[in-house]
């Protein structure tokens, strides 16, 4: 009756520790696979995210004809407001924006760091824009179409 005892308890015991085992790797393959899956969306946040921002900020003065394409000293987009104007480029491994009275040039190392990206492009053909960011082996592109232009 003993050695029954045992048994069972020895059993039951060894399906305890089985189940904890068990529990022990879904829930470690579920934390990797999540990590996985977060590495991902930022990396994919990292190259979209610079997109979205230029869209955002292209879109409300694409309507109004306030967008230059400027190739020197630096290549840029030119944002004219009535009394500034804001310069969008990349410089030194960041995706910068810096914004001054309309009277004044700005050295464009004083611009504020947005985005830090290997790469960002900006390709200008008649009134299309191609944009291109490009960072830790990701690249993503973006087409804007604007319906007025700075002259």
């Amino acid at each position: 009756m003993k050695t029954h005892h045992n048994l069972y308890l020895l059993v039951s015991l060894l399906l305890l520790l089985l189940f904890a085992a068990g529990s022990f790797s879904l829930l470690s393959t579920e934390i990797f696979a999540y990590r996985r899956l977060n590495e991902t969306i930022q990396s994919q946040e990292d190259v979209s995210l610079p997109l979205a921002y230029v869209h955002t900020k292209l879109k409300h003065a694409s309507a109004r004809g306030q967008i230059a394409y400027v190739t020197k000293p630096i290549t840029c987009l030119q944002i004219k407001e009535k009394e500034t104007v804001t310069y969008l480029y990349y410089q030194d491994g960041y995706i910068k924006e810096i914004t001054a009275v309309s009277s004044y040039q700005p050295t464009f190392e004083e611009g504020t760091k947005l985005f830090q990206v290997d790469a960002f492009t900006i390709i200008e053909k008649q009134d299309c824009f191609l944009f291109t960011v490009e960072k830790d082996g990701k690249k993503e592109q973006l087409s804007i179409y604007l319906y007025g232009k700075a002259g």
